[in-house]
């Protein structure tokens, strides 16, 4: 006779689980500091329409120049220091890398705008 067909092979649990690609799995906590760093690099370029956003009180002519410049570079810096952070983390470190770059230029950027409107204003 041949085989029985009473006790067939178990497939494990493994590999009754479907393909899934990490790509578009959601986020975990710790992998999320280099999207908000990216998230901090949007919101500093879009400064300038933010700003016109805000009620005309809030953004008088003389000072109100200054708002959009402000909010790029808070946002740029904070960008900055949580790509840095996200730097220590080794699975995340080429998001974190990427932000790093692009937040570090919207700031150094800003602080030359900065010292060019310093620079303007002093005259």
């Amino acid at each position: 006779m041949g085989r029985s067909a009473v006790n067939p092979p178990q497939a494990t649990p493994e590999a009754l689980r479907p393909e899934r690609d990490e790509a578009y799995s959601a986020l975990e906590g710790g992998d999320a500091l280099p999207v908000l760093s990216l998230v901090c690099f949007a919101v500093a370029l879009s400064a300038r329409p933010l700003t016109r956003l805000l009620p005309p009180e809030l953004r008088p002519y003389p000072r109100g120049v200054l708002v959009p410049v402000l909010i790029a570079l808070a946002a740029s810096l904070v960008g900055t220091l949580i790509a840095g952070w996200s730097l220590r983390s080794p699975r995340r470190r080429g998001a974190a890398r990427v932000a790093l770059l692009l937040n570090g230029v919207v700031l150094a950027l800003t602080a030359l705008a900065i010292l060019v409107m310093l620079w303007i204003f002093r005259r």
